[in-house]
């Protein structure tokens, strides 16, 4: 009777075991969970850089059918003016709504937004959350899905993008800002083409990017914040136009610590850090370009290529390749990185 009980003991754990066996299995786990967390972040960075791609592509046809890249504009979109990524919209693979867009009406018509309220899985970065432009501000009309890609404007604020040409991205438009800072609307006719369609940005064709298509970025990434409440932050917004919502320039490094300086939100400085500022004051606004990867962005060169561009990236390099002028100012003694605030 002894005997069988105590064999029956021995084949228990004992508390001890018991533990020691648990504590092993969470430091395997602990071991793990950063290699499949980082196994995730590759997988979608690899997604990011598929969508980036395509976009490219997008570009790269756009420019083959009209012989010039999309042109930005400069003032309120309409069925006549819309803005590059409705340009882009025909000749984007894939996309859940280019079939059901009425170009005939504007972005902001009850039928559209609608559609510009989905989705749209190659304008977000897998890596970052996706939000709705609920609050637009200035009666403005909301509504519409922000994105995670904005496009090359060059390197500098407004205002030093309006003075200098040879600071200028290839979607370049000027929104309103004279040589000396100023908010002045007649600034925007310096694209002045159509009465019909408004003012707009530069028409580029790829023979004008001098720097050479792989040395040129096309778009690059671009963090979205929400807008939900007074006041409302614009960065993202990529439907309906507004200065410093999708125009990046790279004075300031990826993931810069230095604050945005656009219409935006001070609730959203956990997210991106940004400094508010309103038309009169259109000169002074800059944005970085910004990611939830880890250590750097994703970009889009004119040739297609795409790059992963680490936020210690040396600034010259950086900034040169925003440009498509070959003689590049040496900036990184003539600017400090930052928003020039």
């Amino acid at each position: 009777m002894g005997t069988h009980l105590q064999a029956r003991e021995r084949r228990a754990f004992t508390l001890v075991e018991l533990l020691v066996v648990i504590a092993i299995i969470g430091i395997l786990v602990a071991l793990l969970l950063p290699a499949i967390q980082a196994a995730r972040e590759a997988a979608r960075r690899t997604q990011c850089m598929n969508n980036m791609r395509q976009l490219g592509l997008a570009n790269q046809m756009h420019h083959d059918t009209y012989k010039y890249l999309p042109v930005d504009i400069n003032a309120n979109n309409n069925a006549e003016r819309p803005v590059p990524y409705l340009q882009l919209l025909p000749f984007m693979e894939g996309s859940a709504i280019k079939d059901a867009y009425n170009y005939t009406v504007n972005a902001i018509n009850d039928k559209n937004l609608a559609l510009l309220a989905r989705d749209e899985p190659m304008l977000r970065c897998p890596s970052s959350e996706s939000y709705l432009m609920i609050v637009a501000g200035d009666g403005e009309t909301g509504g519409d899905r922000k994105a995670s890609y904005g496009f090359n404007y060059g390197y500098g604020t407004f205002a030093q993008l309006a003075k200098e040409k040879i600071r200028r991205g290839v979607f370049w438009a000027n929104p309103g800002v004279t040589a000396s800072g100023s908010f002045d609307a007649a600034a925007k006719t310096e694209y002045y083409r159509d009465k019909t369609k408004g003012n707009a940005g530069q028409q580029i064709n790829f023979r004008r990017i001098t720097d050479g298509l792989a040395n040129t970025y096309l778009q690059m990434e671009l963090l979205q914040v929400p807008s939900e409440t007074d006041p409302n932050d614009r960065r993202g917004r990529v439907w309906v136009w507004g200065p410093g919502a999708y125009q990046v320039t790279t004075r300031m490094a990826p993931n810069s610590g230095s604050a945005d300086v656009t219409a935006c939100s001070p609730d959203n400085n956990i997210i991106a850090p940004c400094i508010r500022k309103g038309q009169a004051e259109t000169g002074q606004m800059i944005l970085a370009s910004r990611s939830k990867h880890p250590g750097g962005v994703v970009v889009v060169k004119c040739d297609v290529s795409t790059e992963f561009i680490s936020n210690d990236i040396d600034l010259n390099v950086w900034r040169s390749q925003s440009t498509m002028a070959g003689s590049d100012p040496a900036l990184a003694t003539v600017d400090l990185e930052g928003n020039c605030q």
